[in-house]
């Protein structure tokens, strides 16, 4: 009779294992397929976001005649608060010439803009410095505009003071060192 029963137990220990790793497969095989959707999902929409970003690059570029343009903020105006990292703007560059062309761009403050006394007692280098990059070169076909862009970003202090500074993006033709263009942001340092 133990026998029997410990036959039975077996028996039925072998079947709800079964279930078990049955069920287990299944949601293993379900969870799979979710994140396989989520992950498709989020493919597609940056795809679609990368193709409206280029699309309104281009219709910026095609509005005037321009050299360089701002894709965001179109206004030229960022806030940035006090204790931030690697936050700024983007700029995007096209050639207007029929050959291809090496530009080189260097970003600082406004030479004219007086620092010391309207952002309580800074210096240029001070502000200069908050910059992680603050120059580069940017190679591009002929008539081609640029496919990525350029980042400046800024490292901005805790005790920054708050106030509005004048950056300038300058470019120049690489391998003659003549001007192309330039252009002012304004970046207002917010407290926390």
């Amino acid at each position: 009779m133990k026998i029997k029963r410990d036959k039975r137990a077996a028996i039925e220990m072998s079947v709800g294992t079964i279930v078990t790793i049955v069920l287990m497969v299944s949601m293993l095989v379900l969870g799979l397929v979710l994140i396989r959707g989520i992950f498709s999902a989020g493919k597609s929409a940056i795809i679609q976001i990368d193709s409206k970003t280029k699309s309104q690059i281009d219709q910026l570029f095609k509005e005037d005649d321009k050299k360089m343009v701002v894709p965001v903020p179109t206004d030229r105006k960022i806030n940035i608060k006090q204790g931030t990292n690697q936050e700024g703007f983007g700029f995007v560059l096209r050639n207007v010439y029929n050959t291809p062309m090496d530009f080189s761009y260097s970003v600082g403050v406004d030479p004219e803009f007086t620092i010391e006394n309207k952002c309580n007692g800074l210096t240029k280098i001070g502000a200069d410095g908050w910059l992680l990059a603050r120059d580069g070169t940017i190679p591009l076909g002929a008539g081609k505009i640029q496919e990525n862009g350029e980042l400046v970003l800024f490292n901005i202090p805790r005790d920054a003071p708050p106030c509005t500074i004048p950056f300038m993006v300058d470019v120049k033709e690489k391998s003659t060192n003549r001007f192309y263009q330039s252009l002012k942001m304004f970046v207002t340092i917010e407290g926390e």
